[in-house]
């Protein structure tokens, strides 16, 4: 059985002032150096990777969240960490204790469920919770097209769940979705992301869509987008970038 599961951990207070979004490629090579070299290697070769992680910040704390997207990348990494109590960032000579953890699941075939059996809002809220880039011919895209949203979507579902004989990307489907998405309200600042000497050009904020066509492709999109909360969308969502969380509008109700 294929599954999808996400770890958030709460970090020890010493990191408040220290830590934030803008650190997660170094969470990132901390986590490099705790899973296993072999695995570490098979990551480093894979353009996509099956698994996303971010620094979170609000009222209740500091947070790191890591997703995984198939059952190798949940035993090798979330598994590893679940067994941990804390992890040193090196760069920042910071030893983080693991206050809490919540770990949650769901199987591939209730992701998918909901594409064969609920009927899903035409309208979608997008929040983009760090920054997020895409690159398409060599440039940085600080604003988000409906098409490379999807694209990145479905490419990632597909690179995780290599395994499957059913990928989902095709031309054809990814520009049925694009001629029948329209953004209908967006609150977006352009911002940088520090990454290994260069700051990524890049955007976050909310973003609202509309899906106007027939309920089996809406119900697919929204399958998309909460696959999307688990891999996050776009560039670099192995290092800190492109996380993202979803709202629904008019649930159950077609309008």
């Amino acid at each position: 059985m294929f599954k999808i599961a996400k770890l958030k951990l709460k970090l020890s207070d010493n990191a408040i002032n220290s830590v934030s979004y803008r650190q997660g490629s170094l969470f990132h090579g901390a986590l490099m150096e705790i899973i296993s070299p072999e695995y570490s290697d098979a990551l480093h070769e894979s353009k996509l990777h099956p698994f996303s992680q971010y620094i979170e910040k609000n009222d209740q704390g500091l947070f790191w969240n890591i997703s995984c997207t198939n059952n190798d990348a949940i035993t090798q990494i979330i598994s590893k960490l679940m067994s941990l109590d804390g992890i040193t960032i090196s760069r920042l000579n910071l030893d983080l204790t693991f206050t809490d953890k919540q770990y949650t699941e769901t199987s591939y075939e209730n992701l998918t469920s909901m594409f064969y059996s609920e009927n899903c809002s035409q309208y979608i809220d997008l929040r983009f919770n760090t920054p997020t880039s895409f690159k398409s011919e060599g440039s940085y895209m600080i604003f988000p097209q409906i098409s490379n949203i999807y694209k990145s979507l479905m490419k990632k579902h597909d690179s995780a769940m290599a395994e499957s004989s059913n990928p989902l990307f095709d031309y054809d489907t990814l520009g049925e979705l694009c001629n029948n998405t329209r953004i209908t309200k967006y609150n977006l600042r352009s911002c940088g992301y520090p990454l290994e000497g260069i700051i990524i050009p890049s955007f976050w904020g909310s973003l609202s869509l509309k899906i106007s066509a027939s309920q089996s492709l809406v119900n697919f999109a929204h399958m998309l987008f909460k696959f999307g909360e688990y891999s996050g969308v776009g560039i670099k969502t192995s290092l800190g970038m492109g996380a993202i969380s979803i709202q629904y509008k008019n649930v159950g109700k077609k309008t």
